[in-house]
């Protein structure tokens, strides 16, 4: 257990994915003892105990995303599409990259107003208004929007992509997404940052512009409150001041 943990961390990734991986495995264990597949004296986790870890803050601040979308780059680069797909995850009120690939033609309502998708973790029905960014975002991935009947939104999948190794095409196209999206954000100097940030980027600002969290929760369609502040970065003392402000500034 200790060396998967090792090889795990040394690989770059975090506690946290970690922790994901050491409780699926647990669950298989007690299942495999529970009905006599493996004996109990060899369960692992008796002398291994999976540790938490605080969620890592992923949001970009406001003034960082201003950078991006104001970036001068060159239409149809590599570093312009990775910005649309990060860009375009926001605006559809944070989007999981899985959903967003695997969103299709037969989703869009009307002319392109409203994307209908079931979330591909939990299978929640999500409606989402087409802002006009996110119609530029389309034209600038597809050439235009005169879509064919089985064709995927976004240029994440094929067509012809089918099968049992689609969220294996999804993840493969997702890591070489974030190379891109860390090459960007060295030429721009801001903060290093993945597609999973545009979730935590979205709660934060949203939060940050009044809305309730049990709005931000809906959005991100969460089950419970407890599970959206883990997505949503602490105000700064400034901000709080300017709160304690309105609260008593005509008293």
């Amino acid at each position: 257990m200790r060396n998967l943990e090792k090889t795990h961390l040394a690989a770059g990734s975090n506690r946290g994915s970690l922790g994901v991986y050491m409780r699926t495995l647990r669950a298989i264990f007690n299942k495999a003892i529970k009905h006599g597949i493996v004996k109990e004296e060899l369960y692992p986790f008796k002398q291994y105990t999976i540790r938490k870890s605080e969620p890592f803050r992923r949001a970009l601040q406001e003034e960082d995303l201003k950078t991006i979308i104001g970036a001068n780059l060159k239409k149809g680069s590599a570093l312009s599409k990775a910005r649309d797909f990060y860009l375009a995850s926001i605006y559809l009120r944070g989007v999981n990259w899985m959903d967003m690939a695997l969103m299709k033609i037969s989703d869009i309502e009307g002319d392109f107003e409203r994307i209908n998708y079931k979330r591909h973790k939990t299978g929640k029905p999500f409606s989402v208004k087409v802002i006009p960014q996110v119609r530029q975002i389309l034209q600038n991935l597809n050439g235009d929007l005169n879509y064919k009947s089985n064709q995927y939104l976004f240029p994440i999948l094929k067509p012809e992509d089918e099968g049992n190794r689609i969220p294996l095409k999804i993840e493969n196209r997702r890591r070489k997404l974030n190379k891109t999206l860390k090459e960007l954000a060295g030429q721009l100097e801001i903060k290093t940052f993945t597609i999973y940030s545009a979730r935590h980027t979205w709660a934060t600002l949203s939060k940050r512009k009044g809305i309730p969290t049990a709005g931000i929760q809906e959005g991100l369609g969460h089950a419970t409150e407890q599970q959206t502040q883990t997505y949503l970065d602490s105000f700064g003392s400034e901000v709080l001041d300017r709160y304690n402000d309105m609260v008593f500034g005509n008293l």
